[in-house]
């Protein structure tokens, strides 16, 4: 009692107008019962499978309707619900497929993008959404994941030109580099590999070779260590048609051959229109000038001629200048 009132007097008095202090909070830490929770699983793979059942029953019944020749409306209406349910089912599991995706990425290379996994994934959903069957004794997420899983490795598979034996041999020098930097603490020599590999040295380097040819690079990746930002695009030479040289070429080719063409006479410049714009035959230009076809190909010629002699004064001039 003594130390009480000790305590009491040296204690700080609380100003006036403060505020009690609040009660102590109970926090009710009980644990989650195990059984809720796989109530809870239970439930949502019940409503699943009966999504399933539906699914399965509406695709049933949309073939019986086409086999006995309903009435388009009846049979498009049934087309309709199945779809609808086949949709829902896909919404409700496509964390399935980020989840494989995620998963399969870590091991990936960079160059693979993780949006890329998903839309393979998103195929093997739909396909085992297709597929599974309800009265089997398997939950849809474990017969999905398979499907999701086989989708991404097939897209991969198609997509890779490397054969699957230098992807194995790739694997295993970068597992045996690993190690041997492990166990003597810096780079190992090439000699060193070899030995862990069990290879020569010049199977090395042809194993090196054909793995620089499987790296992905894009043609807009620019280097800029040197003065300026440069393509790869710019590097390589396009030999699938005409270069912007020749394209520039024949654009200002065809402009001169324009303003060429409108210097001739009235009679010589509507010879050239019909018969090479127009594409009409000599006589049908014969008619329309009310000349024989003989004098339409004499314009025609004299046309030309024309035309050649001031191109080549033109190219002339061209050469002088440069």
């Amino acid at each position: 009692m003594q130390r009480e009132r000790d305590l009491e007097q040296v204690r700080p008095a609380r100003p006036e107008g403060s505020p009690t202090p609040a009660a102590p909070i109970e926090l009710d830490l009980e644990p989650v019962q195990e059984d809720a929770v796989s109530d809870a699983v239970s439930d949502a793979n019940e409503e699943l499978n009966r999504l399933f059942r539906d699914y399965q029953r509406a695709r049933g019944e949309h073939v019986r309707l086409k086999q006995q020749k309903a009435e388009p409306e009846a049979m498009r209406k049934q087309r309709e619900l199945a779809d609808k349910i086949r949709d829902e089912l896909i919404v409700r599991n496509v964390r399935l497929v980020k989840y494989v995706a995620g998963r399969m990425a870590i091991g990936l290379p960079a160059s693979v993008s993780y949006d890329d996994l998903v839309s393979d994934g998103l195929f093997g959903l739909i396909d085992a959404v297709e597929k599974f069957n309800p009265e089997l004794k398997i939950q849809f997420p474990t017969y999905a994941k398979t499907r999701i899983k086989g989708a991404i490795l097939d897209a991969l598979r198609t997509g890779d030109w490397a054969p699957r034996s230098v992807r194995q041999k790739a694997r295993k020098l970068e597992e045996a580099t690993v190690e041997l930097e492990v166990q003597f603490g810096r780079p190992p020599t090439d000699e060193e590999i070899c030995g862990r590999l069990c290879i020569r040295i010049g199977e090395l380097h042809k194993l090196r070779q054909d793995l620089h040819k499987t790296i992905l690079r894009s043609l807009d990746e620019r280097d800029d260590e040197g003065d300026g930002a440069v393509s790869l695009s710019d590097m390589v030479e396009f030999r699938g048609g005409p270069g912007p040289e020749a394209t520039v070429e024949q654009s200002e080719m065809r402009r001169i051959i324009a303003e060429e063409i409108n210097k001739l006479p009235e009679q010589q410049r509507l010879v050239i229109s019909l018969y090479h714009y127009e594409k009409l035959t000599m006589r049908e230009i014969g008619k329309v000038l009310g000349v024989t076809d003989s004098r339409v190909s004499q314009v025609h010629t004299a046309a030309v001629r024309r035309l050649r002699v001031r191109l080549s004064a033109l190219r002339g001039k061209a050469a002088q200048g440069f």
